[in-house]
């Protein structure tokens, strides 16, 4: 058995938590918990989604509860939750264990990462928890500013908004922001490449955020990670990013001509947002020395075999696109 937390083998000694001790008191701050919901999918009426999502925002069809410990059992509640439940949505089976296994990925490559978990309905079906980073020790909201807001893209009912931009946009309205520092523009330069590898193709702007103002009001950096899943598997004719690559919808002459993405093309993006290339290729090669144990992690994930094989194959597909 591997742990619901980290995915690492588990001893006897931990096999009724389903998770490590340590793993536990990171997540929870306590091992005492039941790994189990007291409630099953199928409990999971209208009513229920209705009484407890009243201040949660429902994003696309991915359905998101409020939860909070409380002696040693996790409960819905809509207000104070420091916890969110995510359950697969039918049309996405087994979302909760790629999103989950995805999130670890990108912890592996140098993300930080919202702390996240699977944990059980009462009727063995997984869903993904995650803890809120967005809250302080005392349940104060710590601000943030996606790049949606930032970059002053009007809401729409289509939800468009989300995608009216390109990376190398988004790129430099971070170093702006971050007051010209270069460290938050190779942490979003980062997550491109991981998401790319990943082929997660719904990295969009409400998906990048930036933390909490420093005193001088410039921004500290980006928030951790969030909202990391493998689209590719539901939709393998889906667009390999969500927002166009370049500004002014551009192309490198190398994807002109090859007609999919290579290191070139990365290069290229990180000459334009102010990065040498010996800090991209560090990011490359962290990527290539890893792959293994990246693979390791998506074997050690409760998704079904299938889905595995096709996350891997994928996986050292587009690690090749970066040898070019």
């Amino acid at each position: 058995m591997n742990c619901r937390i980290c995915l690492g083998k588990l001893g006897k000694a931990h096999t009724a938590r389903q998770a490590h001790r340590h793993c536990l008191r990171a997540l929870f701050g306590t091992t005492a918990v039941n790994s189990v919901l007291t409630f099953s999918r199928a409990d999971m009426t209208r009513d229920m989604l209705v009484k407890h999502t009243r201040r949660m925002s429902i994003s696309g069809v991915q359905q998101k509860l409020s939860m909070h410990l409380k002696n040693g059992q996790l409960q819905l509640t809509d207000t104070g939750g420091r916890y969110i439940l995510k359950p697969s949505p039918p049309e996405y089976p087994y979302a909760a264990e790629n999103e989950h296994v995805s999130m670890l990925i990108g912890k592996l490559f140098g993300i930080e990462t919202a702390q996240c978990a699977l944990i059980q309905f009462a009727d063995g079906e997984h869903a993904y928890i995650t803890k809120r980073y967005d809250r302080g020790q005392h349940g104060e909201r710590i601000h943030q500013e996606d790049m949606a807001q930032a970059l002053g893209q009007n809401r729409d009912e289509t939800g468009e908004y989300k995608y009216n931009a390109s990376y190398e946009q988004v790129a430099k309205a971070i170093r702006e922001a971050a007051g010209g520092k270069l460290p938050p523009v190779l942490d979003v330069f980062r997550r491109l490449v991981v998401r790319f590898v990943i082929s997660d193709g719904d990295y969009h702007l409400k998906n990048i955020s930036l933390w909490k103002p420093a005193p001088s009001g410039a921004y500290v950096g980006l928030a951790p990670n969030y909202d990391m899943i493998n689209t590719r598997l539901y939709l393998p004719q889906e667009s390999v990013f969500a927002l166009d690559f370049l500004a002014d919808a551009e192309f490198t002459p190398t994807y002109e001509k090859l007609g999919y993405y290579t290191w070139r093309d990365f290069s290229e993006l990180a000459r334009r947002i102010g990065l040498t290339p010996k800090a991209a290729g560090r990011v490359r090669d962290e990527i290539i020395r890893r792959e293994s144990q990246a693979e390791a992690l998506i074997r050690s994930s409760s998704l079904p075999e299938k889905m595995k094989s096709d996350y891997v194959a994928g996986m050292h597909e587009r690690v090749r696109c970066l040898h070019d």
